[in-house]
């Protein structure tokens, strides 16, 4: 018999999306799964589309708990899991068809410790999908951790480049629980960064499907609203990466790629007001007064023009220029 495999879905607030989802996965080809729902106490009609798909799919677990942040959620997802592998899909978000069994194939078949596969982002608004140059697309590979550590942090949208999350990543559930893995339950935002580092720490090699199988729904409605203190939080999830990360050089662009992020965040998804308290607390960052604009371009394998030009304003101080050029970009 095929190996079981558990499939977590945090839901929240998602029934315009959330059948389009579960469709996705009980559709597999690969059909051996345990399917677990975490519902996030929703008040729309996302409960009742989980109770009622479990009550005609026997591989459907649902577990209803209000008030969790999202590493919450996925930690009571991994207690309920009992297959051999996990990975997790976004209740908004949907899967190819094909989307395990590719996933499980490369883990199995190349004796990996993690899968990955290419994602697109799907934006509602305009009902387009955009297909993402992450990962390496000229064919499936194998990583050590050194490299797999440059590619991550890697800033340009290259091949090579890599984005840490739970989705679109297939894991050992025996890695997992051999040595107590789970999301840091006081990190709200960005908990994947520091979980997939301490699962990779355990990890010998790395596999990458070079298909686009995963999703990435992006609605105005469903983006997760980034608080007051989302500067502390990420700056924290990256201090995490560092204690991973022996290489000087890879610390150096690790701290290069939070004040990327941070500026990227406020600068060009905020067009309607410049939040100059925000952009003040990330110039007072120590990781900022670190970054070399020299040690990105050097190491880089891709240099963009425009990202060095971007970097350059906010060495120079002049962010509301890049938020001015972006607006009128938009």
């Amino acid at each position: 018999m095929k190996d079981l495999i558990s499939v977590v879905v945090p839901v929240s607030n998602v029934e315009n999306y959330l059948k389009e989802c579960l469709d996705s996965i009980l559709c597999q080809t690969y059909e051996n799964l345990q399917v677990i729902l975490v519902d996030d106490g929703s008040f729309d009609g996302t409960a009742k589309i989980c109770d009622d798909t479990a009550s005609a799919d026997k591989r459907i677990v649902v577990v209803h708990e209000p008030d969790l942040n999202s590493s919450e959620i996925k930690n009571i997802g991994l207690s309920k899991a009992t297959g051999k592998y996990v990975t997790f899909v976004n209740g908004g978000d949907y899967i190819a068809k094909n989307y395990i069994e590719m996933l499980h194939y490369g883990i199995t078949h190349f004796e990996t410790d993690i899968a990955f596969c290419k994602y697109k982002k799907y934006y509602v608004s305009h009902n387009e999908k955009v297909y993402e140059n992450n990962l390496k697309n000229s064919k499936n590979y194998l990583l050590n951790f050194d490299e797999f550590a440059s590619n991550v942090f890697c800033l340009e949208d290259g091949e090579n480049a890599v984005t840490l999350s739970s989705w679109r990543t297939l894991f050992k559930t025996d890695i997992i629980n051999k040595w107590n893995i789970k999301f840091d339950e006081s990190i709200t935002m960005w908990e994947d960064i520091k979980f997939l580092f301490e699962y990779l720490k355990m990890s010998l090699s790395y596999y990458v499907v070079d298909e686009y199988l995963y999703y990435l729904r992006l609605d105005e409605n469903m983006i997760q609203k980034y608080n007051d203190n989302f500067i502390t939080v990420k700056t924290e999830a990256y201090r995490h990466v560092e204690n991973f990360v022996k290489d000087e050089n890879i610390k150096g662009i690790v701290k290069f790629n939070l004040i990327w992020n941070l500026f990227y965040h406020e600068l060009s998804h905020i067009s309607t007001y410049y939040d100059k308290e925000k952009v003040k607390n990330i110039y007072a960052l120590k990781e900022y007064s670190a970054f070399k604009i020299k040690t990105y371009i050097d190491n880089a394998k891709n240099k963009s023009f425009s990202n060095v030009l971007f970097m350059a304003l906010i060495k120079m101080r002049m962010p509301k220029l890049v938020w001015k050029l972006n607006r009128e970009k938009e």
